[in-house]
């Protein structure tokens, strides 16, 4: 999360934006009434609309918010001064007046450039609200004669900048007579939510690139990284700095942007592999993480090839972190890489080895990776012969019957891993998921499920790879399989699922959640597969859960849905 607040505030801001939308006036209508008196800070009044915007109750939550834009004026001297006190009311009173819109614009303008809490929660107010934003209100925040103000605002449109026209804030904030409010702009440019607004700060960005003073170009550099899709007319910029740049750390900032692009672009290919090999340590090892992230396979042979050439190198030098940085790398360039991969294999190295079986096994389309994973079961080193083992499960069929014979035939390490092959082959064809796929429909949640910044998506389709989504470590106990997703025409890797041996299902988390986000548990019915999902969040206890039913259904014939949205199904 990008700020820290309580979790209250969190719970409030996403309850008030729960079923907000029916509640705001059309375009052109009046958003206020005349004020017939100021209600008193302490009144029963104010504190019973608090009171009721924090209700459960959707209802109630609406008929307070309609209060507020009908009547709002007549409550603002309360909330100026519950805004000003510590506590749950503060949070509660930002929120009621980002509500009120236009008519509470002084009192917001006044906190946005207070000090502590009472910034932080009219900020969070902006920011983290769902309700629309008012553009009168946005528009006259951001044309402030304060630049504390108009810096504050440019900072929260770059996470709300999906209201049409409010990204133009922060285009415009580049030509800002205040450098605060520029380098806002440049920080918040990465989020602007429509293309045409990322496409139009990139020759901003550039200039600032190629004037700016240290800080500002390691700003700039550190945006651009984020900003991939919109990014090709600045690559050569970037090149440039990070081979000539007197700042090693605008230096280290291109290396990563560059990586984070993804390219196959030969300028960037063989910057990257200059500085792999340049004595500036931060920047060596920004460039190795990137060499992994080239498209190296549409590369000319020859570069493809030093590139290949110069991990497997790295993959032997004394230093652990740049041996292990190297193995990663190759083990994300996919089939090129089989060759130095299965060398890595070999490594006396615990971890380049299993992370070497790791970027094996996600190559399940090559038989050339069988040989090397069948001969790593045998290594005496337990958590290489199972790394191997859980790479070479996702091969299938085809190496079963070696697996039979090893299992009575090998050595101790070989019978182990085969042993744990056959067992997880056994469950797999148990359950009857692998390669099947899967439209989701869902019942009645038992509360209603708030829309996050943090995207809570519920899946709308699903598919059971055989694949390993993540090499084992020291032994684990237990494997996690790729879950995937359909989008744009194609199965995208999303998640992980893993056996539940127990009740003869699977459980999975769709979208591999680091902090909120779901979790399913299946079992089959059929052809069908039943069970429940619930939600779990990094800044509330509660849960939300709702039953499940998964259709079997053809992997080719795809229903549309949406993937990695900021929306949730109900």
């Amino acid at each position: 999360m990008r700020h820290s607040v309580t979790s209250r505030f969190l719970v409030i801001g996403l309850a008030l934006a729960a079923r907000a939308v029916t509640i705001f006036p059309a375009e052109g209508q009046k958003t206020s009434l005349p004020l017939a008196r100021a209600i008193r800070p302490d009144s029963d009044a104010l504190q019973s609309l608090l009171d009721r915007m924090e209700d459960s109750n959707a209802a109630v939550r609406n008929k307070a918010l309609s209060t507020l834009k009908q009547d709002g004026p007549q409550f603002l001297p309360g909330l100026d001064t519950a805004l000003h006190r510590l506590g749950k009311r503060q949070m509660s009173a930002a929120l009621a007046l980002v509500t009120i819109g236009p008519p509470a614009r002084d009192i917001i303008r006044r906190a946005l450039i207070d000090t502590g809490a009472v910034a932080e929660a009219m900020s969070m107010s902006l920011s983290y609200m769902i309700l629309p934003l008012d553009s009168a209100l946005v528009w006259g925040l951001a044309g402030d004669s304060d630049p504390r103000v108009r810096a504050a605002t440019v900072d929260v449109i770059g996470i709300r900048s999906d209201t049409t026209g409010l990204g133009q804030i922060v285009v415009r904030a580049f030509g800002d007579s205040s450098e605060q409010v520029r380098m806002t702009a440049v920080d918040r440019s990465n989020q602007l939510y429509f293309e045409r607004d990322r496409r139009a700060v990139i020759p901003l960005l550039r200039q600032l690139l190629r004037t700016g003073d240290a800080d500002c170009r390691t700003t700039v550099v550190r945006t651009l990284r984020r900003m991939r899709d919109v990014a090709d007319p600045i690559i050569p910029d970037l090149v440039a700095h990070l081979n000539g740049d007197s700042v090693p750390e605008v230096r280290r900032m291109a290396a990563r942007a560059l990586g984070n692009y993804e390219t196959h672009d030969p300028r960037v290919a063989r910057a990257l592999l200059i500085h792999a090999a340049r004595e500036d340590s931060a920047v060596r090892e920004e460039s190795l993480v990137a060499l992994g992230k080239l498209a190296v396979s549409q590369l000319p042979k020859t570069l493809a090839d030093s590139i290949l050439d110069s991990l497997d190198r790295w993959t032997y030098v004394p230093r652990r972190v740049w041996r292990d940085l190297a193995v990663h790398a190759l083990s994300k360039l996919g089939a090129p890489a089989i060759v130095p991969l299965t060398r890595a294999l070999r490594s006396p190295d615990d971890a380049v080895a299993i992370e070497a079986a790791g970027g094996l096994g996600a190559l399940q389309d090559s038989t050339r990776i069988v040989a090397p994973l069948l001969a790593a079961l045998s290594d005496s080193r337990a958590d290489v012969s199972v790394a191997a083992a859980d790479a070479l499960f996702g091969a299938g069929d085809m190496i079963m019957p070696i697996i039979q014979s090893l299992a009575r035939a090998g050595n101790a390490s070989a019978r182990r891993a085969a042993v744990r092959i056959m067992t997880l082959d056994s469950v797999v064809r148990k359950l009857q998921v692998v390669n099947h796929c899967y439209r989701i429909e869902y019942g009645r949640w038992s509360a209603h499920v708030p829309s996050t910044i943090e995207g809570v998506i519920p899946p709308v389709t699903l598919r059971f790879s055989r694949r390993q989504f993540r090499p084992s470590w020291k032994g684990d106990s237990v494997v996690k399989f790729i879950a995937q997703q359909y989008h744009d025409g194609a199965w995208h890797n999303s998640g992980f699922w893993t056996p539940d041996t127990t009740h003869e299902g699977v459980e999975l988390d769709p979208n591999d959640a680091h902090f909120s986000g779901v979790s399913l548990t299946l079992h089959h019915v059929g052809i069908d597969l039943q069970g429940t999902i619930e939600t779990h969040w990094d800044f509330k206890p509660e849960t939300e859960t709702a039953p499940v039913v998964a259709r079997h259904m053809s992997c080719t014939a795809v229903p549309q849905g949406p993937y990695r949205k900021e929306k949730i199904a109900h």
